[in-house]
């Protein structure tokens, strides 16, 4: 598992604060809305508890590497079944099942040991992450957000929420930081 030793306490506690606030948000969204959107969410909750733990100090880490690697692996084939059966059914990509596919992918990347990964890729999955960081920030990618789940601006336009966009962007620059940082 990614080794946090390398990181001052103070950034640890301030990324496992920052990943709580992400997971609260997500939990929120998770309760709250119905179909695939929710199960989309469910996923951020998965991996703002993943990222927390792996920030966290080896002897209190609550999430087991075995356990994440199953978890994140496994949604991760239900991330991109996901956007299979979306293009199968409707003809059309679901750009965020396969970012949350991606991102999934960049969680099972971080559990092995250090000297299991490869620097460039890892400089390559941190830099995706950031972009998908930034886009999020921007809201380049509001309009892949479902329409009923954002703020309407007009007809065939809408936008997600701050809330939203900050957590998807701090967890999308959370990941590429420990993939770097470690």
């Amino acid at each position: 598992m990614t080794e946090t030793g390398l990181l001052p306490d103070w950034v640890r506690l301030l990324w496992v604060c920052v990943l709580c606030v992400v997971g609260l948000l997500h939990t929120q969204h998770l309760v709250t809305m119905r179909g695939s959107t929710r199960y989309w969410h469910a996923g951020h909750v998965l991996m703002a508890v993943g990222m927390a733990s792996m920030y966290l100090p080896p002897p209190a880490r609550f999430v087991p590497p075995t356990v994440a690697v199953a978890v994140f692996g496994a949604a991760c084939a239900v991330s991109v079944a996901a956007a299979v059966v979306v293009r199968l059914r409707t003809g059309t990509t679901e750009l965020l099942w396969l970012l949350s596919g991606l991102e999934m992918a960049a969680m099972v990347y971080m559990l092995p040991p250090l000297s299991a990964r490869s620097l460039p890729l890892s400089l390559a999955i941190a830099a995706y992450l950031v972009v998908v960081g930034v886009l999020w920030a921007s809201g380049r990618l509001d309009r892949h957000y479902p329409p009923r789940s954002a703020i309407r601006l007009r007809p065939g336009h809408h936008r997600t929420t701050p809330a939203l966009r900050f957590s998807l962007c701090a967890m999308a620059l959370g990941m590429a930081h420990m993939i770097v940082a470690m």
